[in-house]
Formats: C-alpha cells, structure tokens, sequence
C-alpha cells in the first residue's frame, strides 16, 4: 500500500463531512490493553481515531464508501489492506466541504443538507 494514499486518508479523515453523526468513542476491537490510541498524527496531519466516519464517493459507481475513522489505526497498527477500489476513491476524493466533494456525493444519490436558519 503507498504512503500518498494513507496521507491522503489522513487528510479527508482530519475533518470528514459526516451526513450522521454517532456519540462517543469506538476503541480498537484489537488492541488487547489499551484499546488503541485516541488519536494519530502522520506527517502534518492529526486525527481523531474511533469519533468519526469518512464518506468517499466511488471513482465511476454509483456507490459512496463508508469507513471508520478506525481504519487509518487499523492499516497502521494492523496490517489491514483496503480493497483496490476504495483506495482508488480516496485518492481521487476531492477535499472534505468542498464544493467538488459535495457535487460528488450528491450524484452518488446521498441528500446534502443545509443547515436551518
């Protein structure tokens, strides 16, 4: 698995438009003790691990991805691989909030809100 593509994940994950939001904290299933780190830092960027969603609208498909802010932990403390596919989405992810980005959900069929007031 490339570098480019983990700092590219960090980077959608450092402020990743979320249409729902859970509470709380989900720690690691596989770290034994500690339950993993709360946070990850990686290169500039800093995340928050376990507190967030990352949605990556799919390349060519009508499809939007849905991960675990978990996974950059999990690829990082665990070995685990992403398939092909949503590699390939993140790296051709536009930046969170933008205006590209939420076109792009948007076509995959997700509703973007906008806020009351």
């Amino acid at each position: 698995m490339a570098k480019e593509f983990f700092g590219a994940l960090m980077r959608l994950l450092s402020n990743p438009w979320q249409p729902v939001a859970f509470a709380g904290r989900q720690p690691c299933p596989y770290c034994r003790f500690t339950g993993g780190a709360a946070e990850l830092r990686f290169e500039d960027v800093a995340i928050s691990v376990g507190a967030n969603n990352l949605f990556v609208p799919a390349r060519d498909e009508a499809v939007v991805y849905v991960a675990p802010s978990l996974i950059a932990h999990y690829i990082d403390a665990h070995d685990y691989c992403p398939p092909p596919v949503f590699q390939e989405a993140v790296l051709d992810c536009p930046e969170m909030r933008s205006f590209a980005y939420l076109k792009k959900i948007k076509e995959k069929g997700l509703v973007v809100a906008r806020p009351a007031g």
